[in-house]
């Protein structure tokens, strides 16, 4: 048997998602790697407006603060909507810079739509994460 129980699942996990079984593919990434990972990678899979897709570098911070700026919402204002600290915000948009080779905020939002991050059909509206 391999060593590497992740290497042994992932085709079964594979197959259940082309199949349309998530239930079953989260069984089997769960007995894995635990329930919370195995949330978080199924999580990844959705596509949903005001998600991060599962084709992006950011994470769910990273991708909510930058598309609260293209909402609209200050660092201050997002902090305050979404019960975070203006710090933590400011970090998230800050790496998020870093990801995208953006030397700032707008030129940020414009790059996530340039590699599809975001969707130009989503409407826009302030998203947690």
């Amino acid at each position: 048997m391999n060593a590497d129980p992740i290497r042994d699942v992932m085709p079964r996990v594979s197959r259940a998602l082309k199949n349309g079984d998530r239930r079953r593919a989260f069984r089997l990434l769960s007995s894995t790697v635990g329930r919370e990972t195995a949330r978080r990678a199924m999580d990844a899979f959705d596509d949903e407006p005001g998600r991060a897709p599962s084709n992006t570098l950011l994470t769910p911070g990273e991708y909510a603060s930058v598309w609260n700026a293209a909402c609209g919402l200050t660092a201050g204002e997002t902090a305050e909507r979404f019960f975070r600290g203006t710090q933590t915000v400011m970090a998230h948009r800050k790496s998020a810079l870093r990801k995208l080779g953006a030397p700032h905020v707008a030129a940020a939002v414009a790059e996530c739509y340039r590699r599809g991050i975001f969707k130009t059909d989503t409407p826009l509206f302030p998203v947690d994460w």
